[in-house]
């Protein structure tokens, strides 16, 4: 089964996106937990300013966390919401993942922060990109006792979104660096292996398979994929697939009304499958090297629906039922 959360664009706050379960086999919606309402929210938020939809996905001892402006939603096998967490330094969370010394790794997005937590919401570890002079010219400092809730914030400078972590090293994809950041060997990835930047790089994770580093991501606004295949000699090959060919085409839609094209969500099996999202909600099954034909599963959640992560759900004690 696959999972996958969405938003709608300039939707109202009962309307804002959700999360799916889908078949793949059938493409049938199994079912969706629509997105609650943020916990906190101004009377400007009239179409959320930024609030909408569910973000990033992680499966941890039989329990589901989804990312949401300011919550990470709890969920059990049947998809209830059982708690929600929360903290002061919850800005527009995107990536989450489970961290290796116990937790969640979590990027608070418009804060520029990187936060490792438990399941309570205690803040283990933080790390705000903005303050490193190894990646701002001119750092900016935040002031840590404030509540950030309840803003939005343009996150002009790295946009961090996805976060993986393999062999000891965390990596954060940087959209407006169109890099991804090694946290511990503070270390741009695509730059130290000579690679140009990729433009608009929302979703970035990092793999390992037979021994090869395998590092992914989407140009969402131009919608392609890339991918660096790493061997144990340091050779490195890449490869790329233009998705905007799978898209709708409506060249007379502004962008108020959903972005045609825009790719997020990506998700690598060890077979060398490939999942993407794109909007309007679909999602895409292809392969590495594009060998296979690419499978299209239309989601129909309306035109102004956009994919903003996808899932396998692998765990067999994690049964959802429809």
């Amino acid at each position: 089964m696959l999972l996958a959360t969405y938003v709608n664009r300039g939707a109202s706050t009962e309307d804002s996106g959700g999360l799916l379960v889908i078949d793949e086999t059938s493409g049938r919606i199994l079912k969706e937990v629509l997105a609650p309402v943020p916990l906190y929210l101004d009377d400007y938020d009239l179409c959320m300013h930024g609030k909408r939809g569910l973000g990033g996905i992680a499966c941890l001892n039989g329990w589901l966390y989804v990312a949401s402006f300011d919550s990470i939603l709890v969920m059990d096998a049947e998809l209830r919401i059982t708690r929600r967490i929360t903290h002061p330094w919850f800005n527009a969370l995107h990536g989450i993942t489970a961290a290796k010394e116990g937790g969640l790794w979590v990027t608070s997005t418009g804060l520029e922060t990187l936060l490792r937590i438990d399941d309570q919401g205690n803040v283990l570890e933080r790390y705000c990109l903005a303050e490193n002079p190894a990646l701002v010219n001119e750092p900016r400092f935040l002031d840590w006792s404030i509540d950030f809730r309840r803003p939005v914030f343009n996150c002009t400078l790295l946009h961090p979104n996805h976060v993986s972590e393999l062999d000891g090293e965390v990596y954060v994809s940087l959209c407006r660096e169109g890099d991804i950041w090694a946290l511990r060997t503070r270390r741009r990835v695509l730059a130290s292996l000579g690679i140009q930047p990729w433009r608009c790089l929302h979703d970035g994770k990092v793999y390992k398979r037979d021994k090869q580093l395998i590092i992914v991501g989407n140009s969402s606004d131009i919608g392609l994929f890339h991918c660096l295949i790493i061997d144990p000699a340091g050779v490195v090959q890449y490869q790329f697939m233009d998705m905007s060919l799978l898209a709708d085409q409506d060249p007379t839609r502004p962008e108020s009304h959903g972005r045609l094209g825009w790719l997020r969500g990506l998700h690598l099996d060890p077979d060398g499958t490939v999942i993407l999202g794109q909007a309007t909600a679909k999602i895409i099954l292809t392969s590495l090297g594009g060998g296979a034909q690419s499978r299209v599963i239309p989601l129909n959640r309306g035109p102004t629906s956009s994919i903003v992560e996808v899932q396998r759900i692998t765990d067999p004690g994690f049964l959802l039922r429809g």
